[in-house]
């Protein structure tokens, strides 16, 4: 019951789509979308060890194999990777349930991969703080205030969620060079929350003059975030003022010993905004993921057939062996 072949380590892991589409939204979006993959017959995961893998499969088609202390951490690793919530929520129980791993190897792990209930439990027992949910801005303007610039070589904003995605402005500060220079960067932040994603933003990034606001300086600029490019900044040099002029109380940019930057962010596209977003199949309508409808009690339940006949003898048997309803588009239950 197969029909890709994935290419670990060099070695072809047989494994079946519509399977793996229900399991992982990583796998669901590979195999059903419009990326080249969904028409090949191989691909290669990459940063991926074979047995690992083969143990992630094992525990997904129920093949004997347990979560323990030996094999927890990096199916929780191959989980976050590949969008697999059942095995992120097998994994938090085991940790819960369980005397193994130690107290704070079970910390770094629930601030790690968001184990949400788990870190209640560290909370409620006065826990170093562990992270917050996100909250959507009302805009989407980061504004960054560096203070002390004369003193710094660096300083990053705070995490702020435009449409959905996760984005920091940094500004770095080259004291050494001839002319001194600033350099500005915007990062997308959403590849620690989703394998498969995209974001076509353009932005506007202001130096702002604190004296006189016309005479502030805008720079436009755009590029396309994602998984594929594995691009998650983008930077530009300020040409122009230098940093002498910038840091010069006389040009109006500095006040207060602090410098203002702006970066307005307008998102055009994107895709993979949800973390861990769970394969969403409704039964009671057909989807990509179904291919036989069973009648029970007079409703029809909208199923995929290579699904269930992985997990079940008869329903393999039922749509696989000599028997008149395997070649049904309707089966009824009694």
């Amino acid at each position: 019951m197969t029909d890709v072949a994935l290419i670990i380590e060099g070695k072809k892991v047989y494994v079946l789509k519509q399977f793996l589409a229900t399991q992982s939204a990583y796998f669901k979006t590979l195999f059903l979308s419009d990326f080249k993959e969904s028409k090949e017959n191989e691909i290669t995961l990459e940063d991926v060890k074979l047995h690992e893998f083969i143990t992630l499969l094992k525990i997904l088609y129920r093949q004997g194999e347990k979560l323990k202390d030996t094999n927890v951490e990096f199916l929780l690793n191959l989980a976050d990777k590949f969008d697999m919530q059942c095995i992120i929520d097998k994994s938090e129980s085991f940790l819960l349930k369980s005397d193994k791993p130690r107290v704070d190897r079970k910390l770094r792990l629930s601030d790690q991969y968001r184990l949400t209930t788990l870190n209640f439990l560290f909370v409620a027992m006065a826990a170093p703080p562990l992270k917050k949910n996100r909250k959507e801005t009302e805009d989407n303007c980061i504004r960054l205030n560096v203070k002390n610039p004369s003193e710094l070589t660096e300083i990053i904003s705070p995490t702020k969620i435009i449409s959905n995605f996760p984005w920091k402005l940094k500004a770095v500060m080259f004291k050494e060079t001839q002319p001194k220079r600033l350099d500005i960067y915007l990062h997308c932040l959403q590849g620690l929350e989703s394998n498969v994603w995209f974001s076509d933003p353009s932005f506007k990034v202001t130096l702002v003059n604190q004296e006189d606001p016309t005479k502030s300086f805008e720079y436009d600029l755009d590029n396309r975030y994602g998984w594929k490019s594995r691009c998650s900044g983008c930077g530009f040099q300020v040409s122009e003022p230098d940093l002498t002029e910038i840091l010069n109380p006389d040009e109006g940019f500095i006040k207060d010993d602090a410098i203002v930057i702006e970066a307005q962010i307008t998102v055009r596209s994107k895709s993979g905004e949800n973390f861990r977003k769970k394969p969403d199949v409704d039964f009671l309508t057909p989807s990509e993921l179904t291919d036989v409808i069973l009648v029970v009690e007079g409703k029809k339940i909208h199923v995929g057939k290579q699904m269930l006949a992985t997990q079940s003898s008869f329903f393999k048997t039922l749509f696989y062996g000599e028997f008149k309803e395997s070649k049904e588009t309707e089966i009824i239950l009694e």
